[in-house]
Formats: structure tokens, C-alpha cells, sequence
């Protein structure tokens, strides 16, 4: 099902995706992010979220950065979104 779902997305078996993390308080904070094409590893340890998207095939414009580029910047909090990541995850039994 997950080979199905990462075919779909992708137009291969292996799925891609980045894992991403920030930690931010009145600007002051970081960030993290590490990008796999299936079980390889295209990001070096530490990596921004923006080397992750464009390790992905997100590419940077001229007036925004791969992060922008995405609509990522509209996205302050994500507890919605990693209930749905977890109940998706139950779901497919992974």
C-alpha cells in the first residue's frame, strides 16, 4: 500500500519525503530537516529545510527560497497535521 501511495506521488516505488523540525519563540530558535529518497539519506546531518526540499526537486525563485516556494510560511503550528501524519501511519501499518 505505502509502495502504491509513494508510486502515486513520486512515479517510483521509493517513497521521497523530508522530515523537518523547528523550534521558534518571538524569532529566536532553529531548525532541522533531513530529506530520503526511500531508505537513502540525501541530506548531511544538520541540514536547513530548505537543503532538504531542494534535495527533493524543490527549486528557489528568484524572490522566494524553496521554503516560500511551497507555502510553508503559512504553517506556524502543525499538531493538526501530526495527527493526521499518525493516523495515516495507523492506517497503512507502518
Amino acid at each position: 500500500m505505502l509502495r502504491d501511495l509513494a508510486g502515486e506521488a513520486t512515479g517510483t516505488e521509493r517513497p521521497r519525503f523530508a522530515i523537518v523540525g523547528t523550534d521558534y519563540f518571538a524569532g529566536v530558535g532553529g531548525q532541522w530537516a533531513a530529506a530520503f529518497d526511500g531508505e537513502e539519506r540525501l541530506t548531511p546531518d544538520e541540514a536547513s529545510i530548505n537543503q532538504a526540499l531542494a534535495a527533493l526537486g524543490v527549486r528557489a525563485t528568484a524572490s522566494q527560497d524553496e521554503f516560500d516556494v511551497i507555502g510553508l510560511g503559512g504553517f506556524r503550528s502543525s499538531p493538526d497535521h501530526l495527527d493526521a501524519y499518525v493516523g495515516l501511519c495507523d492506517e497503512l501499518g507502518v
